[in-house]
């Protein structure tokens, strides 16, 4: 990878705090049938997105992706 292409791509911290806004205190069903909730638990959730073309991706448990 070149350094204009790494300038490209934004910082991990950035994509922490997207998804910390868009998430916080949420609750979800996941297409595994498994249920997840957002930093208002104790308890920790692990998420996996299986990326595919456009909007043809997977959001299931880590349990399931495996």
């Amino acid at each position: 990878m070149t350094n204009k292409q790494k300038q490209a791509y934004s910082e991990p911290e950035a994509l922490k705090d997207i998804l910390f806004q868009a998430l916080y205190n949420k609750r979800f069903l996941l297409e595994c049938g498994h249920c997840i909730s957002f930093f208002n638990s104790t308890l920790g959730n692990d998420l996996t997105l299986k990326n595919g073309l456009n909007k043809d991706f997977k959001v299931i448990c880590s349990q399931c992706g495996y």
